[in-house]
Parts: structure tokens; sequence; C-alpha cells
């Protein structure tokens, strides 16, 4: 892949993500690809680096969890080597989605206890910050993550309320994070779909 777009150029990369029904991967590989030297692998590392570090701070966020346990935890993440496709140009935009997610996540642990105003404000960065990164469609599983993180704060501050009443207010005062994964699965499916060469492609049967 990174071959082809090397060789062929900005227009046929932009051109076959369109037809794959991901054409925002297109704008995130380019907005890279100008960097001399290989130059995007830096970016790369730099983006993991802040992705390690925003995942050290949203564990330290959870009262169950030490620092150094969450030092630890961050540390094992970011060094396990499953992550050596990356350097590949055309993974690029997982690496950029996935930090993007993860600056989602961790917005939503400054919400828990702000005033409704900033919360408001904070709320609405990390809905676009999410939305961006669903570009990458496996991070819409990884927003389950973020309702656990959620319903614990839930149950943390309504103790003895039953678990149903502990669902609804989860639902009632989070149904924005709720909806919003399966309301993209949805629009793609119907207004972004693939076609061309890629007609079919992860398509749902």
């Amino acid at each position: 892949d990174d071959w082809c777009y090397w060789v062929n150029g900005a227009e046929c990369l932009k051109e076959t993500y369109l037809e794959s029904g991901i054409p925002l991967q297109a704008y995130n590989i380019i907005s890279v690809m100008w960097i001399p030297n290989w130059g995007y692998r830096s970016v790369v590392f730099f983006e993991f680096l802040l992705i390690g570090l925003l995942f050290f701070f949203i564990l330290c966020s959870l009262d169950f969890i030490s620092e150094e346990d969450a030092f630890w935890m961050a540390a094992v993440a970011m060094s396990v080597p499953v992550n050596d496709a990356r350097v590949l140009l055309n993974c690029y935009g997982y690496s950029l989605t996935l930090l993007i997610f993860v600056v989602a996540f961790y917005i939503v642990t400054r919400i828990i206890g702000k005033s409704v105003r900033r919360m408001r404000a904070l709320r609405i960065l990390s809905l676009l910050c999410l939305l961006y990164s669903y570009t990458t469609e496996s991070l819409l599983v990884f927003t389950g993550l973020i309702w656990l993180y959620l319903f614990y704060h839930i149950l943390k501050s309504n103790v003895k309320c039953k678990l149903v009443h502990k669902a609804c207010v989860f639902l009632k005062s989070y149904w924005d994070y709720v909806v919003l994964p399966f309301a993209f699965f949805i629009v793609k499916r119907i207004f972004i779909k693939p076609y061309g060469r890629y007609a079919g492609y992860n398509n749902v049967t």
C-alpha cells in the first residue's frame, strides 16, 4: 500500500479511500506524507508517547488504581511489541485516531465533578473527538470502556440505589455517549458506502 501511495500520489490515495468508504483516512495520511526523510515516523512516536501519558492519567483518575500501578500498566501497554505496523504510512491513520480517541476519553475524566457550563463545553469537545476517531471503526467498540468508566462513577454516587435505577441514571446522564457510536455506524452505512473496487467492503451481511 505504501508503495502505491508514494508512486501514485495524493489524488490516487483520496480516490482509493473514497471508494473504500473511509475518505477521512486519506487526509490523515496526506497530513504527514509531505514530511521528508520518513518524518511521519517521528510523529507516530510522539503520538504513542502522548497516548501512554493520557492512558496513565486516565488510570490515575480511578480510585482503586494506585499511581504506581497506573504507571506500570501504561508502560507495559506502550512497550508490548504489538504496534510495529504503525511505522507503515498506510497505518498512520490508526495511530492518529487512537490518539484522538484517548484524548476524548481523558476529557471525559475531567467532566466528572465540573460545573454545568464547563462540563457542557468539555462534553461537546470529547464527543467531537470521538466522532473523528471513529474513522477507525474498531474504536466504536472501544467506546464501551468510556461507558464503564462513567457507569462506575454512577455506581459510586448512588450506592444505596438499585442497579436498575443506576442504569437509568447512567442512560439519562450520558445518553449522548451511548447513542453516538450507534448513530455513526448507521449513518455511515447509509450515506458513505464503499463502491467501485471496494464494493461490499466491510459490509454487514
